[in-house]
């Protein structure tokens, strides 16, 4: 199923992530924050594995050029995003643990 081990982190990092915060119940439209992540996941796999690593960067034409340059710009906005949501869940989460430990004080 996995092709080396970064793949097997990769998803075993996202599963853990993902279930972890289910089991808050503490997000939103969770089907679309749990579909911002994959297509975060996904985008940084495509940039670490397959971009960087299969692209001749030496003699790029104009063409492939904005090419490449219109995907970064894709990858950069799903990639916010993703750390937009992730920001913002972790503010939430933080102020939740405060307010249990005010109530248990």
């Amino acid at each position: 199923k996995y092709k080396n081990s970064e793949a097997f982190i990769d998803e075993a990092t996202l599963h853990v992530l993902i279930d972890a915060l289910k089991r808050t119940e503490i997000i939103k439209n969770a089907e679309k924050v749990w579909m911002t992540f994959e297509n975060a996941r996904v985008q940084r796999n495509e940039l670490a594995h397959k971009f960087l690593a299969e692209i001749n960067f030496e003699n790029l034409n104009k063409k492939t050029e904005l090419e490449l340059s219109l995907s970064l710009l894709e990858m950069t906005i799903v990639l916010r995003r993703a750390l937009t949501i992730s920001r913002k869940i972790r503010g939430d989460l933080e102020h939740l643990g405060e307010k249990h430990m005010k109530e248990f004080s």
